[in-house]
């Protein structure tokens, strides 16, 4: 047992460790300005992947991925104003996230 322990307790650190990794790659290509990042879609989470499709412009499936691989990128290169709209929207609809500036 104690063996199942520690061998979970490495799984779970190192897939940590590839999202982190993971979500620095995508910020690095992200555009310079603010970007909403979203740590999870909370209990709607079909009306949570329609938003982000309509403000991505992207494809259902598309949008589906992306919010079911959360923690994720939602948009890049806004002004702090439009992040923090675009973050109240998705709190608004049971989702969590958080705005990160893009350099």
């Amino acid at each position: 047992m104690k063996h199942f322990t520690l061998s979970l307790i490495l799984l779970t650190f190192i897939t940590g460790l590839v999202f982190a990794q993971e979500a620095e790659d995508v910020q690095q290509d992200l555009e310079p300005g603010y970007a909403v990042m979203l740590l999870s879609y909370g209990d709607k989470k079909l009306s949570v992947i329609k938003y982000v499709r309509s403000v991505r412009g992207i494809s259902l499936k598309e949008a589906k991925d992306l919010v079911e691989s959360a923690p994720s990128f939602v948009k890049g290169g806004m002004t702090l104003e439009d992040a923090n709209d675009m973050l109240d929207q998705l709190e608004a609809l049971g989702a969590q996230g958080e705005i990160r500036e893009i350099e």
